[in-house]
């Protein structure tokens, strides 16, 4: 990864980098993902199915077909529970899980 002055910031292991938002990354291995700042700095592990934003600090994530509530620092709010999370809309959200 390189800065603006086109200087080597961090070595990254994967396979493709999308932007997820104005200061964070999705880095993408094989079938998963893991997200990392801008400064190349890997927030997330890449070991998720899917990572998908819920909150400005908080993130959907998917892993083994469960849905699980997590904040940037890894710190598990709802751990991998839940067959589906719907995005958060005026503080509101929908999570169903099986009975």
């Amino acid at each position: 990864m390189l800065d603006k002055q086109f200087t080597s910031i961090s070595k990254l292991e994967g396979d493709k980098i999308e932007p997820f938002s104005t200061d964070l990354f999705l880095l993408r291995k094989g079938n998963y993902c893991g997200l990392m700042d801008k400064k190349g700095i890997l927030l997330l592990p890449v070991i998720y199915d899917e990572i998908l934003s819920f909150s400005p600090q908080i993130l959907r994530y998917k892993q083994n077909n469960k849905w699980g509530i997590i904040n940037y620092q890894e710190n598990k709010i709802y751990n991998l529970l839940f067959d589906y999370i719907a995005p958060l809309q005026q503080q509101v959200s929908i999570i169903k899980e099986r009975e």
